[in-house]
């Protein structure tokens, strides 16, 4: 008994000390924990990387004066085994320091720099943002990162700029160039300040700007200075890059974008109001995109056949069997399935023909095409007199347009064009077809997975043959005796069946 009372007291101490321990463990349950800033140098590139306990979003922010790049995690935490600053002097890139913001909660990592240079950022890991700077080679000699940028320690009253600058392009070694004289008087006192950031801070008091070329600084007003494009990387979830791409470059102006197929990534080169631009699109356009299947049938019917039917075409009145007849200019159109569960019945009854019946799915609002017919070689004559064949496809093309509605409806965009060979006409050249030709385009709105058929192109064929007696008929003048010419008519038309389904999706019942 005095055992299992002091094992109870072990538990309660055990618990107790764990209510003791909440108030200083991370808040890693509410949200991702900052619990480490690693730097790799590789030797032209030089990567800052934020590693958090868990995924977490990032916002960026390009900050001139000083050069700066502002990393900010919402409804982060920061660790308390995180470091707060880390001392890097490699290239442009000075040091990293890192925030914790309590209202509202969020963490900001804020790189130091002398002066801008191209970066990239990326995700190598789904916990890790990183940030990748070009930096100086590492020579070779050498084998490690040259020394720290240099610093600037000067005190200054009522000074000429140009005395200033004069004097911490000595200290720095750089030139310094301005269209415009420098005669303003500044007051200044910097502490071991790096030589670009003491340059920004003296020509900011005085609304001016720099920018430098090699070891040149080139002077001039701030609202002269355009801004400086620089690139940064985009990884995209669901979307095809090379889209994106596209869209991107026609929404944002005066971007380049470079598509990285291997890890669906896009290289963005633009300002940072440009990069702003393209972080508010792109949520929006990196979305999985939604697939349209079409099944279409070509038939050949009989207008005997169809008027058998009952299939009265041009009434605008719902018909039996939940089919309804829509009109439109020349063209025949007709939704809901009795409709088509009649076609398909004189397809088995031998009463009508498939001509073809392909199947295709393309994504939405892409359009797609579906062209049968058989090529005809069409015959020229060159400069020369020879005789050339150039080959046209004559026969059915249906071009379809589908767009996926979030009603689950799809709008269809319909062209199609039917031709058909009447003769061939005799030419020094060679025959030539004479070809008849129907078009027609429509708007069609149904529910995924209904038909639609369409109705209109009408093509009439008259044949001409001849019945004689054997060897009596082939007699030269007697032979007519003993023959007789037939003449047929024959008036079919051309009905497409098109059942557009978006994918995922049952069919409509």
């Amino acid at each position: 008994m005095r055992r299992a009372t002091a094992g109870g007291r072990a538990v309660q101490a055990v618990l107790l000390l764990l209510l003791a321990l909440l108030p200083v463990l991370p808040a890693a349950a509410a949200g991702p924990v900052l619990v480490d800033v690693a730097v790799r140098d590789s030797g032209t590139t030089l990567t800052v990387e934020l590693v958090m306990s868990a995924p977490a979003a990032a916002e960026f922010e390009r900050l001139d004066y000083p050069p700066r790049l502002s990393i900010t995690l919402p409804d982060a935490a920061l660790s308390p085994d995180a470091p707060r600053s880390v001392e890097i002097h490699r290239g442009d890139v000075l040091r990293v320091r890192v925030l914790q913001i309590d209202r509202p909660r969020t963490v900001r990592a804020v790189v130091d720099l002398a002066a801008w240079t191209a970066y990239e950022i990326s995700n190598p890991l789904p916990n890790v943002v990183a940030v990748t700077f070009a930096v100086p080679p590492v020579p070779a000699a050498e084998g490690r990162a040259p020394a720290p940028a240099r610093a600037v320690t000067l005190a200054f009253r009522d000074t000429p700029l140009s005395d200033i600058l004069r004097a911490i392009a000595k200290v720095c070694g750089f030139s310094v160039f301005s269209a415009s004289p420098l005669d303003r008087k500044v007051t200044a006192e910097l502490d071991a300040v790096p030589c670009e950031v003491a340059v920004s801070i003296i020509l900011q008091a005085a609304d001016l700007t720099f920018r430098r070329t090699g070891t040149v600084l080139v002077v001039l007003p701030a609202e002269k200075a355009a801004p400086q494009a620089f690139a940064a990387g985009y990884r995209l979830s669901s979307a095809d890059p090379e889209t994106v791409a596209k869209q991107l470059t026609a929404l944002v102006k005066g971007i380049t974008v470079q598509v990285d197929g291997a890890t669906n990534t896009l290289y963005v080169i633009g300002t940072e109001d440009q990069h702003a631009q393209v972080r508010r699109l792109l949520p929006s356009l990196d979305v999985a995109a939604v697939h349209v299947q079409i099944e279409a049938a070509v038939v050949d019917v009989s207008m005997n056949v169809l008027r058998e039917l009952g299939l009265s075409w041009g009434i605008s009145t719902p018909q039996e069997g939940g089919a309804t007849i829509l009109q439109a200019p020349g063209v025949k159109v007709v939704t809901g399935l009795n409709a088509v569960a009649r076609i398909q019945a004189l397809v088995t009854q031998g009463k009508a023909r498939v001509l073809a019946s392909p199947r295709i799915v393309t994504p939405s609002g892409q359009k797609a095409t579906i062209s049968l017919g058989e090529d005809f070689p069409i015959p020229s004559r060159d400069a020369e007199g020879n005789v050339t064949f150039t080959f046209r496809k004559i026969g059915v093309t249906l071009d379809i347009l589908p767009r996926a509605n979030r009603d689950g409806t799809v709008t269809s965009e319909v062209t199609v064009k039917v031709e058909s060979v009447l003769e061939l006409l005799p030419t020094p050249a060679g025959p030539v077809p004479r070809v008849a030709s129907r078009e027609i385009k429509l708007v069609v709105r149904t529910r995924s997975g209904e038909s639609i058929v369409l109705g209109g192109l009408i093509s009439r064929e008259e044949r001409t043959g001849t019945v004689k007696v054997p060897f009596l008929g082939d007699l030269p003048v007697l032979g007519r005796l003993f023959q007789a010419t037939t003449r047929s008519e024959r008036e079919s038309e051309v009905v497409f069946t098109l059942t557009p389904r978006i994918a995922g999706q049952e069919p409509a019942p």
